[in-house]
């Protein structure tokens, strides 16, 4: 929390501060920048609204975590084929 106090994400930035959690409140543009931070926060923060962001957030975590859903015999369900590379993606 430190360093949104040092580094605020914008001049009208306010925190509540928990026991176990802080809510900051600010008005930011919804730009690429902005969604690169919030991934690279992890189980650090969570959306509340925009509800747009909300639900993209969701989206986003729940496709990096399919890969490693394994079903009963271990295997990650995304997986097909001989060479095991997850379904839906492409060899470049």
């Amino acid at each position: 929390m430190r360093y949104l106090r040092e580094a605020p994400l914008a001049p009208d930035q306010v925190v509540r501060e928990g026991e176990s959690w802080h809510v900051v409140q600010a008005r930011v543009t919804d730009s690429y920048a902005l969604r690169v931070w919030l991934l690279g926060q992890r189980v650090d923060v969570q959306v509340v609204k925009p509800l747009g962001l909300r639900r993209w957030m969701a989206r986003t975590l729940e496709q990096a975590l399919a890969p490693y859903q394994d079903d009963a015999r271990g295997r990650s369900r995304q997986t097909r084929g001989p060479n095991r590379r997850p379904a839906g993606r492409r060899r470049l």
